[in-house]
């Protein structure tokens, strides 16, 4: 029967008086930065109609512009039952999957929730069933995720990336023979926009994995067809339909003579040359040839043609092989698959040569091959690489003792199988391998073990084991463990023990040799660094007299313990212990905090190394480790981290303009999404009260009175002596710091007030100049902005003073940079005749800025800076967008490839 109808939420009712009064007051208290007022209001608003979801909007953007950003998404969740507004749906998902990580979690399922809902409330929203589709991939739901992906298409035919995701999704939810009919629409789709005179999206790419599913589903004679026909669409020349009635493929061959001039319907000259046989790429040459070996017989010297094109033959250094090392397997596989063993390895031979190409697969399918065509010898070579590589070398080892056995050389194979029996002696006797040692043969358990018929090993899933009964488990022994864990026992007069000592100097002396290969960045190395670094902490941490209680104000005295058996005592304050200088230790705690914040390991780093009795009042020492939580901070891409490590260096160098270049540099490096912490409200606050006390203390008493301090600042900085850091003058480092938070917080006319203040005592810099004229221009796009011309005057006349003074000096990067910023703020005006000039003298002046930082690096081997790859991309993107793609295609390529 018919579907029932949707559900609609019944019509929201108009909203009281009352309700009004609160949420304007609340809106207009959050425009004037006073978030404790506005969340007050909003909150007598929710009491009064808890049904509107817009107080919920605006309650969520107040605790977002507190810092509270999980309360923030709370409030947004509670109030998404009270909208069917897709797009505000969209966005409170969007903001959600920004903090889920993990599969299974409530906050995952909340997120999957709103896609479902969304995608009720209107079936064709892409976005939202791409998100769900990605979210039933990482489930493993393939079903559902390819429902998604079908629907998706049927939307958006042109989205290739979609359309080349689907095999996998149908594949593994069994609706594989579905795809071909999706890829004919898209096809079609392509087809129809092409005569209307449209761009023709369709890639190779895509046509290739097309292809792939057409093999997958065995239609062979199908694939052919479609294959010349999609060919013949992409070189132009579609109407030569003719072509589908011939059996063979003289259609593709390079030359007209001797099959091509035999077809009644050709012309020769009618096309070019290369949309023949020269034009086929060597992809779809090899898919056609592999779907006439699979044919039959008939087809084997058609096919045999088109792998001619690879010449697998050539072992030169330009071969084939070394750019198109796949379609070599590909092609090796079909004969293998066909028992053509011999054709085979000709392809696997060719890969074989290839540097890095080789893999467990290839191996072995060119053992399989060897073994097949009898030539065991040959096969020897390829046995060594794949145990390089393989995973269970076990299973290889005993193959090969069994090849070896085979051609007669039983010492090898003896010594072969005495290596598998020192590591699985089980191994020897279920493989009937004992004889090689001298040892009965005869299973392990009571089971016949069958052996394949060609004497290779099988798989463990094709014979049947007895139950074992659990016994004792046995756990492999770990370093140190056995004979480190007895001197570690918790004992506070153990710091000077010699047996300690000499442990935690021999884990010392073996974290120095591993060193150069962690600075290799290896990981085995890295792991087993790690290991014996919290090894070292660990018995750190445990000495008493490194960590007091009481006396952690005073300065380290060292280890002087009172003892009336005079065990030990010490009346000099060392530098070290165990031999291990403190700041060695300082390393120690930094790397291994460095290491697990690259592995992602989101914990305070060396937790231990910041109350340390040798470490906190040593002023170079804690330098060290603030420098080490920065650079976790960023590794970690942690907004919060990141700003509160960065003030340390304020408040420890006070009213330096490099300690808040440094702030403003670190928060740059953050690349997460919105900003939350910069332009929180206590962030704002303390560098306001940092531009305050400075104030102050240039200002005489008198003047202080004229100035709205409040009595609890004035008391606080009096208190003080009014100049404790004895400033001369206010630093525009400091404004311009408190100008960005304003404007990142999109208060503009704030910013503005301090960007000229800092303008006032740095008239000439530059980058103040650029800053003021983002500011206007970003003003003059605002929805609510009264006077969008004056801003943008006032925006680009400061875009151009940037320019007079950054080009001033003559210096070419500057230059560079300048005519780059200049094309930028006309290309966001859409005045792209203006912008393209500008990009292209980026580009022309590139060789020129390369000499120019060469000349002045003198040859330190530094990468020069310069803007040339982001003009290329900007120009790129303009002429995709006005159609040229092939000359936007060729800017990517000079410019944009690493």
């Amino acid at each position: 029967g018919s579907k029932p109808p949707r559900k609609r939420r019944r019509a929201q009712l108009d909203t009281s008086h009352k309700f009004k009064e609160l949420q304007g007051k609340a809106t207009e208290a959050y425009l004037q930065g006073d978030y404790a007022e506005a969340d007050k209001f909003v909150d007598e608003a929710m009491k009064e109609d808890p049904e509107v979801f817009v107080a919920y909007s605006l309650r969520s953007e107040i605790f977002l512009k507190l810092g509270r950003t999980k309360d923030a998404l709370t409030v947004l969740l509670h109030g998404s039952a009270l909208t069917n507004e897709t797009e505000a749906l969209f966005m409170i998902a969007e903001r959600l999957s920004e903090v889920v990580t993990e599969i299974g979690t409530p906050e995952w399922e909340n997120l999957k929730i709103l896609y479902t809902r969304i995608v009720y409330l209107d079936p064709e929203h892409v976005d939202a069933r791409l998100k769900r589709m990605e979210m039933y991939a990482r489930q493993e739901h393939y079903g559902f995720a390819s429902r998604d992906c079908f629907e998706v298409l049927k939307v958006t035919p042109w989205d290739t990336f979609t359309l080349q995701e689907l095999p996998k999704l149908a594949s593994r939810s069994g609706r594989l023979q579905h795809v071909p009919e999706v890829f004919e629409d898209s096809i079609n789709y392509f087809k129809r926009i092409e005569r209307k005179g449209g761009r023709n999206w369709m890639d190779l790419s895509t046509v290739n994995v097309y292809m792939d599913v057409m093999l997958e589903l065995g239609l062979y004679e199908q694939g052919v067809i479609k294959l010349r026909q999609l060919a013949r669409w992409l070189l132009g020349r579609e109407n030569e339909t003719y072509w589908d009635n011939q059996s063979d493929d003289r259609e593709w061959d390079i030359e007209d003579e001797p099959r091509r001039i035999k077809e009644a319907f050709f012309t020769p000259g009618q096309y070019k040359k290369d949309s023949y046989g020269e034009g086929l790429p060597l992809e779809m040459r090899t898919m056609l040839g592999i779907f006439r070996l699979h044919m039959g017989p008939e087809h084997l010297e058609e096919a045999k043609h088109h792998f001619s094109f690879l010449n697998p033959d050539d072992r030169s250094e330009n071969s084939q092989a070394m750019d198109y090392h796949d379609l070599f397997v590909d092609v090796g596989d079909a004969f293998r698959k066909r028992d053509n063993h011999i054709e085979a390895l000709r392809f696997y031979e060719a890969c074989l040569q290839v540097p890095d190409a080789g893999d467990v697969g290839l191996y072995e399918s060119a053992i399989e091959c060897y073994r097949a065509a009898g030539r065991l010898t040959d096969a020897i070579p390829i046995y060594e690489a794949l145990l390089k590589v393989a995973k269970k070398k076990f299973r290889v080892q005993i193959d090969l003792a069994r090849l070896y056995e085979t051609l007669g050389d039983k010492e090898t194979a003896a010594k072969i199988a005495e290596e598998v029996w020192n590591s699985r002696p089980q191994t020897i006797y279920q493989h009937r391998l004992g004889h090689l040692l001298g040892r009965a043969d005869k299973p392990y358990d009571a089971d016949e073990v069958p052996e394949a018929p060609d004497g290779r090993l099988l798989d463990p899933s094709e014979y049947r084991r007895k139950p074992v009964l659990p016994g004792p488990r046995r756990l492999r022994p770990q370093p140190y463990l056995s004979h480190i864990r007895p001197a570690l026992r918790p004992d506070s007069t153990r710091a000077l023990n010699p047996d300690t000592m000499k442990v935690v100097q021999d884990m010392f002396t073996q974290l120095k040799e591993l060193q150069p290969e962690v600075d290799a960045e290896i990981p085995h190395a890295e792991a087993e660094w790690m290991r014996i670094a919290e090894f070292m902490i660990e018995q750190f941490a445990s000495v008493d007299k490194l960590y007091p209680n009481r006396d952690k104000f005073r300065p380290f005295a060292g280890f002087i313990k009172k003892s009336s058996k005079g065990d030990w005592t010490s009346d000099t304050i060392p530098d070290d212990y165990s031999n291990v200088r403190f700041d060695e230790w300082v390393e120690i705690f930094c790397r291994l905090a460095l290491l697990q914040a690259k592995l992602g390991k989101k914990i305070k780093p060396s937790q231990e190394g910041d109350n340390a009795h040798p470490f906190v009042h040593n002023e170079k020492r804690m330098a060290h480790i603030h420098n080490m939580w920065l650079a976790c901070a960023l590794i970690d891409n942690d907004e919060h981290s990141i700003c509160l490590e960065s003030r340390h260096f304020i408040n420890k160098y006070k009213y330096q303009s490099d300690a808040y270049k440094l702030y403003s540099a670190a928060n740059r490096l953050f690349s997460g999404g919105s900003r939350t912490w910069l332009n929180s409200g206590p962030n704002q606050k303390w560098i306001l009260r940092q531009l305050k006390a400075a104030d102050y203390a240039l200002l005489s008493p008198e003047q202080r009175m004229s100035y709205l301090f409040t009595g609890q600042e004035r008391k606080a900085l009096d208190k003080v002596g009014g100049n404790p850091e004895n400033i001369e003058e206010l630093d525009p480092t400091l404004l311009t710091l408190y100008a960005h938070v304003m404007l990142a917080g999109g208060m503009m006319q704030n910013a503005l007030y301090y960007y000229f203040r800092a303008l006032a005592l740095a008239p000439e810099d530059p980058i103040l100049h650029l800053c003021i004229s983002n500011a206007f221009i970003d003003h003059a796009f605002k929805r609510l902005n009264e006077n969008r011309t004056y801003f943008t005057q006032q925006g680009v006349a400061f875009m151009m003073k940037y320019y007079d003074l950054r080009t001033r000096d003559g210096i070419k990067i500057h230059i560079q940079e300048a005519e780059f910023n200049v094309a930028r703020m006309w290309h966001y005006l859409g005045l792209v005749h203006l912008a393209l000039p500008r990009y292209e003298k980026v580009l022309e002046m590139h060789e020129e800025v390369e000499k120019e930082q060469n000349e002045f690096r003198q040859g330190r081997g530094e990468e020069a800076e310069s803007f040339a790859a982001e003009a290329a991309y900007a120009l790129s993107t303009t002429l995709t967008m006005s159609s040229d793609v092939a000359t936007a295609r060729r800017l990517r390529e000079k410019w944009m490839v690493i």
